[in-house]
C-alpha cells in the first residue's frame, strides 16, 4: 500500500510530498484540470501489474468503436459448473456424423428414382417424335435433375377438347409451309422507292418545258466526264495560286477561269434536261426483272406495266433528241405503272394468310404431340409411383437435415455456456435490460469478446452507434467484473494480484439514472474491498459524486480534495468532517421527476417498467432535505424513528414511512453482485412508496415542496393519496 504521497512528480504535481498518511479508501475531489489525472498516473506508475485503473483510455481499449475488434472479452466463473457438457456435444457430433451419411445414401437411392422417371418420359418423348415426325416437340427444362417438376410441366399440355386437323399429312403441312415461305420473299416491289406519283408529276413538269438546244450539244457522257474534272482538279476549293497542272495532258491551266467555262456547260438547262432523263432511265425495271417475277399475277397486269415502261422510255427517248417537245405521259400509263407494285401486296398479303393458317395447323399438331406424350405418362402406374417415392425422399432427406441444424444449434448453446467468456455476456445483457437499454451483448465468432447488438434484430448497430454515456457506462461494468475471479450467488474473489485500485472521473456525462448505478457500482467495490488487502483511489469533478463516494462503508477512509496554487503547482488537502456537510446536488431536478412519477395514474405505471430508479432519486431527496433541515447526514433505518419525530409524522402514517424509507434504502443499498440485477419490484410498490415520503415533506413543509416541483404537487393529490 502507498502510505503517503512523497516526491510526486507527475504532470503539475512537481516533487510534491504530504504529511498526511493515506487511508485504505481514498476519495478526492478535484476540478478539470486541478491534477488527477496526474495524480492517477503517478499512483499506478507505482505498480502497474498490480495497479487496476478505470479511466478514458480504459473506455477507448475495450470499448472499440471498430466492429471488427468487438469489446474486449472478460473471463468470470459464475458459481459451480453444475453441467459438463463435453459428452453430450460428442454425442450429438456422432450422431450427426450418423446422419449426414443416411442423407447421403437417401440422396444417392433418390436420384436412382429420379434418373428411371427421366427415362420413362424421355421414352414417351420419342415415341411422339416417331408419330407426329416433322414436328418438333423439346423436353421440359432441367428434366433430368428434376423429372417431378418435369412430370409437372408435361400435365399441364394436357388438352381434353384438343382434336386433329384435317386430313392433311405433317409432311404436306411442312412442305406447303416452305414452298409459301419461299413464295412470299419472292414477291418484292418492282418499282424503287423514289418511283413516286410526285416524282412523276415533277417529270412531267420538265418533259412539257421546251429547252433550246446550244451551239455545243452535249451528251451524259460528255457531262459526267466534266463533271469528274472538276472534282479530280479540286476545282471546287478556293485557291490563292489559281494555276495548276492538268492531269489528262500535262499542261498548265488557269483553275479559276476553266471552272467558270465548266460550270456554263454543265448547269445549262438543256445539260440538266439531259441529266435527268439519263438518271430516271436508269431506275425503271428491266425487262430482266419482270422475268424473275413468278407469281399467280393476272397477265394483264404485267403486260400493260411492259407496255407503260416502253411509253415512258419512248417519250424519254423523244424528248432527249429534241428537247424543244412538249411531252406528257398520260394519266393511264401511269396507272398501269402502279398496278404492278399494289398487285404485288395484295398477293403478299394473301400468301401471309395462307401461311397462318398452315402454322396454324402445325401449331395444333405440335399440340397433340404433347397432349399424347402427357397423357400417356399419366397412364404408366410406375411413373405414378416413382412421383410418390421421390416425394416421400424429399421429406426424409428435409427432415434429417433439420435434425442435423437443430443439433449444431444446440452444440453452439452448450458451446457457449461453457466459455469462459459467456458468463459476463450474461451478467451485462440482464443489466442492460434492466435499465432499460435498447441494445444487448452477443459473442464473437473467435468467442473471445463481444459485438453490440440491437434487441430490434431489423436494425444493424455496433459500439459507434452508443452513446458516450452508455460506452462508459459498459466499460465500468466491464471493468467491475474483470476485478473477479468468479463470482457466486452470495460473494465474488477478486483477482488476488490486484493491490491497488484507481478509478478517474468515472462519471462525465451521465444522466442521474445512470449516475447512481455506477455510484452504486464503484460503493459496491469500496465495501468488498474492506476485507481485502487493496488500497483504492477514486478520483472525481463532482461535489454530488464526491459526496456519494465511499456512503456506508465504514471509517477506514479519507476525502481530499486536490488544487492549484498561484504558481500552477498541484496539491492535495483533506477535507473535515464539517466541510463535508457542505455541497450542491441534483435535488431540484429529482424532486421534479418523482412529482411526475407520483402524479402517474395506475394505467399510465404500465410503461414504467424500471421503478427502481425513482427509488434511488427518492433517497438522493430525502437525505439532502433532511441533511440541510436536520443535520441528519445519511437517511438510514436506524433514523427513521428520529426522521418521525422531525418531520413530526400523522401517526397513521407512520407505519408507512417507515416502510417507504426502507424500500429505498434496501433498493438503493442492498444489491449483491451477482443478483442486483433480478432485484424488482412493481411500479405501483415504488410510486406508493415515493408518494408517501413527498405526502410526509408536504406536511412539513407545504411551501417548499410546492416551490420546488415547480407547483405540480398539490394540496389535494396529498389528500388524495392514501
Amino acid at each position: 500500500m502507498i502510505d503517503k504521497f512523497s516526491d510526486v512528480n507527475s504532470k503539475s504535481f512537481v516533487n510534491y510530498y504530504c504529511h498526511e498518511s493515506l487511508a485504505k479508501i481514498n476519495i478526492f475531489f478535484g476540478m478539470n484540470g486541478s491534477g488527477k489525472s496526474g495524480l492517477t498516473q503517478w499512483i499506478e506508475s507505482k505498480d502497474p501489474v498490480s495497479t487496476r485503473v478505470f479511466s478514458t483510455e480504459y473506455v477507448i481499449q475495450n470499448i472499440k468503436v471498430d466492429e471488427l475488434a468487438g469489446i474486449n472479452g472478460v473471463k468470470i466463473t459464475i458459481g459451480e459448473q453444475k453441467v459438463n457438457f463435453a459428452l453430450q456435444v460428442e454425442d450429438i457430433e456422432s450422431a450427426n456424423k450418423n446422419i449426414e451419411q443416411t442423407i447421403v445414401e437417401l440422396g444417392s437411392q433418390q436420384e436412382d428414382l429420379k434418373g428411371e422417371l427421366f427415362n420413362l418420359i424421355e421414352t414417351e418423348l420419342k415415341r411422339a417424335k416417331e408419330s407426329f415426325k416433322g414436328i418438333r416437340i423439346n423436353q421440359k427444362n432441367y428434366a433430368k435433375t428434376d423429372p417431378i417438376s418435369a412430370l409437372k410441366s408435361w400435365r399441364q399440355d394436357i388438352k381434353p377438347n384438343l382434336t386433329s386437323s384435317a386430313n392433311t399429312s405433317l409432311t404436306e403441312l411442312n412442305a406447303k409451309k416452305s414452298s409459301l415461305t419461299n413464295e412470299i420473299s419472292n414477291l418484292t416491289s418492282v418499282l424503287s422507292n423514289n418511283m413516286t406519283l410526285e416524282r412523276f408529276e415533277k417529270l412531267n413538269l420538265a418533259l412539257s418545258k421546251s429547252v433550246t438546244i446550244p451551239d455545243e450539244e452535249f451528251t451524259s457522257e460528255l457531262l459526267r466526264w466534266l463533271e469528274e474534272g472538276v472534282e479530280l482538279h479540286k476545282l471546287e476549293q478556293e485557291e490563292e495560286n489559281h494555276e495548276k497542272t492538268c492531269e489528262f495532258c500535262g499542261n498548265s491551266f488557269d483553275s479559276s477561269f476553266v471552272k467558270s467555262i465548266v460550270d456554263k456547260k454543265i448547269n445549262t438547262e438543256y445539260s440538266k434536261l439531259i441529266q435527268a432523263i439519263d438518271r430516271f432511265e436508269q431506275q425503271l425495271p428491266l425487262s430482266e426483272v419482270l422475268v424473275n417475277i413468278k407469281t399467280k399475277l393476272d397477265k394483264k397486269i404485267l403486260d400493260h406495266f411492259n407496255d407503260a415502261i416502253k411509253v415512258i422510255k419512248k417519250f424519254l427517248s423523244e424528248k432527249r433528241s429534241n428537247p424543244m417537245l412538249n411531252i406528257c405521259i398520260d394519266e393511264q400509263t401511269l396507272n398501269n405503272l402502279f398496278a404492278l407494285d399494289i398487285a404485288i401486296q395484295d398477293r403478299k398479303r394473301e400468301l401471309i394468310d395462307e401461311l397462318g393458317e398452315v402454322e396454324k395447323a402445325l401449331s395444333n399438331q405440335e399440340n397433340l404431340a404433347k397432349h399424347q406424350v402427357a397423357q400417356n405418362l399419366q397412364n404408366i402406374p410406375r411413373v405414378l409411383e416413382l412421383e410418390t417415392l421421390i416425394t416421400k425422399y424429399d421429406t426424409r432427406i428435409n427432415k434429417e437435415k433439420v435434425a442435423v441444424s437443430d443439433n449444431k444449434q444446440q452444440i453452439r448453446t452448450w458451446s457457449e455456456q461453457t466459455d469462459d467468456y459467456a458468463p459476463f455476456k450474461e451478467i451485462v445483457n440482464q443489466e442492460l435490460a434492466q435499465l432499460g437499454l435498447e441494445f444487448k451483448l452477443q459473442l464473437l465468432e473467435s468467442g473471445q469478446g463481444y459485438r453490440i447488438e440491437h434487441l430490434n434484430t431489423e436494425i444493424d448497430m455496433t459500439v459507434e452507434d452508443l452513446s458516450e454515456g452508455e460506452r462508459r457506462l459498459l466499460a465500468f461494468i466491464h471493468f467491475y467484473y474483470d476485478l473477479f475471479e468468479n463470482i457466486t450467488e452470495n460473494s465474488g474473489k477478486l483477482d488476488p494480484i490486484i493491490e491497488a485500485i484507481v478509478i478517474d472521473d468515472p462519471i462525465t456525462s451521465f444522466d442521474a439514472d445512470n449516475r447512481i448505478l455506477l455510484i452504486e457500482r464503484i460503493n459496491s467495490v469500496i465495501k468488498r474491498i474492506n476485507n481485502e488487502n487493496i488500497q483504492i483511489f477514486i478520483f472525481t469533478h463532482s461535489s454530488f459524486d464526491f459526496h456519494s463516494f465511499g456512503y456506508n462503508v465504514g471509517n477506514n477512509k479519507k476525502r481530499w480534495r486536490i488544487n492549484k496554487n498561484l504558481q500552477g503547482e498541484s496539491k492535495i488537502t483533506p477535507i473535515s468532517e464539517e466541510e463535508l456537510k457542505n455541497f450542491s446536488d441534483y435535488y431540484k431536478s429529482a424532486f421534479l421527476e418523482l412529482a411526475d412519477f407520483a402524479l402517474l395514474t395506475n394505467s399510465e405505471l404500465s410503461e414504467k417498467l424500471n421503478a427502481y430508479h425513482y427509488g434511488n432519486k427518492m433517497r438522493v431527496v430525502l437525505e439532502s432535505n433532511a441533511r440541510s433541515n436536520y443535520n441528519i447526514e445519511n437517511v438510514t433505518s436506524k433514523v427513521v424513528p428520529t426522521l418521525i419525530e422531525y418531520y413530526k409524522v400523522d401517526e397513521e402514517l407512520q407505519d408507512k414511512f417507515s416502510e417507504a424509507v426502507n424500500l429505498i434504502n434496501s433498493f438503493s443499498h442492498g444489491r449483491s453482485y451477482y443478483d442486483e440485477h433480478i432485484n424488482f419490484v412493481t411500479p405501483k410498490t415504488m410510486r406508493n412508496a415515493v408518494r408517501v415520503i413527498i405526502k410526509v415533506l408536504f406536511n412539513r413543509d407545504s411551501y417548499h415542496v410546492s416551490l420546488i416541483t415547480n407547483d405540480k404537487i398539490k394540496k389535494r393529490n396529498i389528500k388524495e393519496w392514501n
